[in-house]
């Protein structure tokens, strides 16, 4: 039996293109109407009416994609959205993608394909292609714990710029003047924006920002064992780090105890995000804790506000806090 994958493969076309025109939704040319329509008889394509009626507001099914890269906060959005979902009879149905262009569309083909009421994205940094393809679908779709501010993007996350400013903020008033960021990635936007405010926050308080003092990396527990061992080599250390993500902090915090440093006798740390592993170290470690939870169940409540419009849907930055440990706080 052939598909709507067999169709696109034939015209060249897209997925969510052909999906457009069988569907009879968004905007497409005559001339690509024909194509896509003379390929259905050449191939003995039969349009599924029933599935096609279930790509309007009648679909109960939110689909949610999740970054397959190794994170330890997908879960607490994921409850939050169930929690919602569960509530309102919507089912939720969960595919992967990563940062790349390939799997992101491959995802994307995925969602075409089904009978999708919503789309919520969980912390996948679309790229400008896949971006497209996403608005070519006219699938309503939120992205979550990412954000694009100053576009008509829709998303809820908290706000990363903040994220790094108030981390390096809370270590200057501790009395800090060599603070190290290590573990993010400056090419993504997250990445981009926590650095952002991590160096706002050095320059306001006139304090010098040598590049040795930022080791970047992909949030991973290694990239924190690696950024660690960097340090400990350099002749000016660092005396306190803002880890990028819990990952990243807990490699920086065990690297460190094999060095023999003492935490935070020797070095001060400060974790992103405030899982539950920022407790479960020892010592337990001070964190900018954003609430994923309640970022799920924001995501939700917007398409339940909103009618799954998605001309409606808005941004909402959602408000996190310091948690003070044993990490920062010295006996």
């Amino acid at each position: 039996m052939s598909t709507i994958k067999d169709i696109a493969k034939r015209t060249g076309l897209s997925t969510a293109t052909v999906s457009r025109v069988l569907n009879q939704k968004g905007k497409y040319t005559q001339a690509t109407a024909d194509k896509i329509h003379q390929a259905v008889q050449d191939l003995d394509y039969k349009i599924n009416t029933s599935a096609r009626e279930l790509v309007t507001q009648e679909s109960n099914v939110v689909m949610v994609m999740v970054n397959h890269s190794a994170t330890n906060f997908s879960t607490q959005i994921m409850q939050g959205i169930l929690s919602v979902a569960q509530q309102n009879g919507l089912t939720i149905m969960v595919i992967y993608a990563g940062d790349d262009a390939a799997s992101q569309q491959a995802a994307l083909d995925t969602v075409s394909e089904r009978p999708v009421r919503a789309l919520l994205i969980i912390s996948v940094p679309f790229t400008e292609v896949t971006l497209m393809q996403l608005h070519d679908t006219h699938i309503p779709y939120l992205f979550v714990s990412m954000a694009y501010p100053g576009t008509e993007i829709p998303f809820i996350s908290s706000d990363d710029y903040q994220i790094g400013y108030q981390a390096t903020e809370y270590l200057i008033e501790a009395g800090h003047t060599k603070i190290g960021l290590a573990g993010i990635d400056p090419t993504s936007y997250v990445g981009e924006q926590r650095q952002a405010g991590y160096l706002a926050a050095l320059a306001e308080h006139e304090l010098a920002m040598p590049d040795e003092l930022i080791h970047t990396g992909d949030y991973s527990y290694a990239t924190g064992q690696q950024a660690m061992t960097a340090y400990h080599q350099q002749a000016d250390t660092p005396t306190a780090i803002v880890g990028g993500s819990d990952l990243v902090t807990v490699g920086l915090l065990n690297q460190a105890q094999v060095l023999g440093l003492t935490v935070p006798d020797d070095l001060t740390l400060i974790s992103i995000d405030g899982t539950e592993l920022t407790w479960m170290m020892h010592p337990n470690l001070t964190s900018v804790t954003q609430d994923f939870r309640a970022m799920g169940e924001k995501a939700m409540q917007e398409l339940l506000d909103t009618d799954f419009h998605p001309n409606a849907l808005t941004s909402t930055f959602i408000d996190f806090k310091i948690d003070a440990r044993e990490s920062t706080e010295k006996a």
